[in-house]
């Protein structure tokens, strides 16, 4: 009585005006876990991708179905949603990301086949589907080489994007099929597969790329074969660039020498110290300040949003880890949703619902690293990649 009662609640609020009423019926319905609230929750899913406008909505019901990864429906609408069927406008291409982490967040068996049918597809869902099964590897190849028998021969007429990422996996399990394929695959297929074996490790591959070299009359050939070459040549060592980063510990300094009108001043001044001046306004977050920082927080610029969300990880208000939350739900830029799963580590919220998402589901893979970090234990010098880059340094909660 009372899960239909629930149920019924949350009809009621899936058709209400009110985008929030709407989330909240997801999150119910989600919690309920059974059959019907499952199949109300799955066709929520075509009146969300409807309208571009309801983007955040359908973010909020892909993360709710995304727990529930293990239904054979709420595979298939995850697939839909990853391949880009949908009758209304296109799919917002992090939603197709987030459905692709999702089934592979669930690895099993039949998650993993529909992942494989993505790699055969158009690009972007073999783009969506090689991302997402890099940051979750599944626990068998078979299922996603096509083997329901790991005796059985793989497919001589595999997708590109299932040979690149068998590559990029580093799974000595694909030695067979990768082997195969090299001598059995069309030309595309031959000269991905051996690249692939040489990012394996397989040194068989060098004597073949010399004979590609040398006989081939194939342009295409003879280049995948100096690609091959190359690569196993190099040395494995990986050099890093040195990047510009401006420490937190020398923001902060500027919240406690410079007054709120000095940096309320400089953040509006359009130059090259309105990052720092939103960083350490918000530091010194305050009833007084909470206004322009929410302002701060909308700003078109998303370098700026991102520093004062860091500045935010500071804050002394209690209500600053909500504001967090809500703007990783939100925001489209991944250094600002970067900075809010960094910020909330940081004030001691390690196991934060908002963390434990980030690092399953993010579209991006530098928040989803952030975030997995995190959850590992790392509390400083926690940075992304590209432009965007301030260490944490080391600090105790700033959470009671």
């Amino acid at each position: 009585m009372r899960a239909r009662f629930s149920i019924e609640h949350s009809r009621e609020l899936l058709g209400s005006s009110s985008t929030a009423k709407r989330i909240r019926a997801y999150a119910q319905l989600s919690e309920l876990d059974s059959p019907e609230a499952l199949q109300v929750l799955n066709a929520s899913l075509s009146p969300a991708l409807s309208k571009t406008e309801r983007k955040d909505e359908a973010r909020h019901l892909l993360w709710e179905l995304c727990r529930h990864a293990y239904d054979s429906k709420t595979q298939a609408s995850l697939f839909r949603v990853l391949v880009g069927a949908n009758q209304g406008p296109p799919i917002d291409p992090s939603l197709r990301q987030i459905a692709a982490l999702g089934l592979a967040a669930e690895r099993s068996n039949a998650a993993i086949s529909l992942l494989a049918k993505a790699l055969s597809g158009e690009v972007d869902s073999a783009t969506f589907a090689q991302a997402a099964l890099l940051a979750h590897p599944p626990r068998e190849l078979s299922f996603l080489i096509g083997d329901a028998a790991p005796s059985a021969a793989p497919s001589i007429s595999p997708s590109i994007a299932l040979v690149q990422l068998l590559g990029d996996l580093g799974d000595q399990r694909a030695f067979a099929a990768l082997r195969r394929w090299v001598k059995q695959g069309n030309d595309a297929v031959q000269n991905a597969a051996l690249f692939s074996l040489a990012q394996l490790g397989d040194y068989e591959v060098v004597p073949v790329a010399e004979q590609w070299l040398k006989r081939s009359p194939s342009p295409a050939r003879r280049e995948a074969a100096l690609e091959v070459l190359d690569f196993s040549g190099r040395s494995k060592a990986s050099s890093s660039t040195q990047r510009h980063q401006e420490p937190a510990q020398n923001l902060l300094s500027l919240a406690i020498a410079l007054t709120s009108a000095t940096l309320r001043a400089r953040v509006t001044s359009n130059s090259p110290q309105a990052l720092s001046a939103a960083f350490a306004l918000a530091a010194r977050d305050s009833e007084a300040e909470r206004p322009l920082l929410l302002q701060l927080l909308q700003s078109p610029d998303a370098l700026l949003r991102a520093h004062t969300v860091l500045g935010l990880a500071y804050s002394a208000e209690r209500s600053a880890s909500g504001i967090l939350t809500r703007i990783y739900q939100q925001d489209d830029a991944w250094q600002v949703r970067w900075a809010c799963v960094a910020a909330l580590g940081f004030r001691g919220r390690p196991q934060d619902k908002t963390v434990e998402q980030a690092a399953q589901l993010d579209p991006d893979a530098n928040v989803r690293g952030a975030a997995r970090a995190i959850l590992a234990g790392a509390r400083a010098s926690l940075t992304a990649s590209g432009d965007f880059a301030i260490p944490f340094p080391h600090a105790s909660s700033v959470d009671p």
